[in-house]
């Protein structure tokens, strides 16, 4: 057995990093033509997904930290907002598939 071959099976398990060639046939594999995306299209790609259950994960704390402070009655207002937003949000996304 190559002794690359032998380190680069290490290297691919530990790291899981995908190949670029075949080792049998030596032609590329799929992953050789897939683009890589940088961590801010990442991120970006996550905002646009996540949006809603962060922006309802901020007014739960909100409603949390007025509660803390002794304002319930604020506090019980804005607790409704979380659900709202995630509601709101199915709702939207249902209706762009359809």
């Amino acid at each position: 057995m190559d002794i690359r071959y032998k380190y680069h099976k290490i290297i691919t398990k530990v790291f899981g990093k995908e190949d670029e060639y075949c080792h049998y046939s030596g032609l590329p594999s799929p992953t050789a033509y897939e683009q890589k995306q940088s961590w801010m299209e990442k991120l970006k790609d996550i905002m646009i997904k996540w949006y809603p259950v962060i922006i309802a994960f901020g007014c739960l704390l909100y409603s949390v930290t007025l509660g803390l402070l002794g304002l319930t009655e604020e506090a019980q207002y804005s607790a409704h907002w979380p659900g709202t937003i995630l509601l709101f949000a199915l709702v939207i996304r249902q209706r762009r598939r359809s």
